[in-house]
């Protein structure tokens, strides 16, 4: 049997069939995170979810990045930036490396933010359709990495769930533990 921890929801399924229609639209990947996240990031842990409008943005087009924030030190930090991307896009390498410059450019502008930890990682994901990439952005560094262990690899939400799973479960122990 394989393994099924957030595809055995009705909704993630929903939305992760209609990310695979032809001309879905960005909103629908950031509907997945956005629903997904709790999962791993609760409440009951003082985490916030959010979309928000990137702050670069200077498009007509909304961009919006889907975040997950911790309350520490009497304050909301952020941990996680997600940068999403419509589905058909993922075959483009181009799309790929400005979809990370995009989630690069808005980690370090969040680094810059009032009450934000300057001494912790930040974690982040660029996810084209079904497809994701996972990265953090180290204490004092410019460029996002890979994340550990992902060496660049891209997993597929549903085929690779349980890859996906272990990843994010981690985060959240790094997170909550300040790891």
């Amino acid at each position: 049997m394989s393994f099924k921890y957030y595809m055995d929801n009705e909704t993630q399924v929903d939305l992760y069939q209609k990310i695979k229609k032809p001309g879905s639209k960005e909103d629908i990947v950031d509907a997945f995170w956005i629903t997904l996240l709790p999962d791993y990031f609760p409440k009951r842990l003082n985490y916030s979810l959010h979309a928000q409008r990137h702050p670069n943005n200077t498009d007509k087009a909304i961009d919006v990045v889907v975040g997950a924030r911790v309350i520490r030190h009497n304050g909301l930090q952020s941990v996680i930036l997600i940068e999403d991307k419509r589905r058909g896009l993922e075959t483009r390498n181009a799309e790929w490396a400005d979809a990370l410059s995009q989630l690069t450019d808005y980690m370090l502008e969040t680094r810059k933010e009032k009450g934000q930890a300057q001494s912790q990682v930040l974690y982040g994901a660029v996810n084209i359709g079904t497809w994701s990439r996972f990265y953090q952005l180290d204490v004092g560094a410019i460029e996002c990495i890979n994340y550990p262990g992902t060496n660049g690899k891209l997993y597929e939400v549903a085929n690779d769930e349980e890859e996906v799973h272990n990843i994010l479960v981690e985060w959240g122990f790094k997170i909550t533990h300040g790891v």
